[in-house]
């Protein structure tokens, strides 16, 4: 399945819920602009929201690091929320839970943002 994703906005925060399989950067390239042009027009801290994403690889887990890289170097942040188990077990191992905030829904990520 393909990567793909949506972008809405919950209390002013963008949220991108993705879906599919992200196993490679090209795939992202579209999500990363956007995360680009947000940052330019003043916004600095999103949700992804992982409900619908079967899949991540390595390629996949260096895009989210992207994404967070840009909002912290503009004093902002990133939280994942709705994390299926496998992607969740795969956060644990590479010890990426230690380093983005995670919770259970969009709700939760938008409070940890405020």
């Amino acid at each position: 399945m393909v990567f793909g994703y949506k972008m809405t906005s919950d209390l002013g925060f963008p949220v991108f819920n993705m879906m599919g399989e992200l196993i490679d950067r090209k795939q992202a390239n579209d999500l990363i602009a956007e995360v680009d042009r947000l940052v330019e027009s003043g916004k600095n801290r999103f949700v992804l929201d992982m409900g619908k994403l079967k899949y991540i690889n390595s390629s996949g887990l260096s895009v989210l690091i992207v994404l967070l890289t840009k909002a912290r170097k503009n004093e902002g942040d990133v939280v994942i929320c709705n994390v299926t188990p496998k992607v969740k077990e795969l956060l644990v191992i590479t010890k990426l839970n230690s380093v983005f905030a995670v919770t259970k829904d969009v709700e939760s990520a938008i409070k940890k943002l405020k």
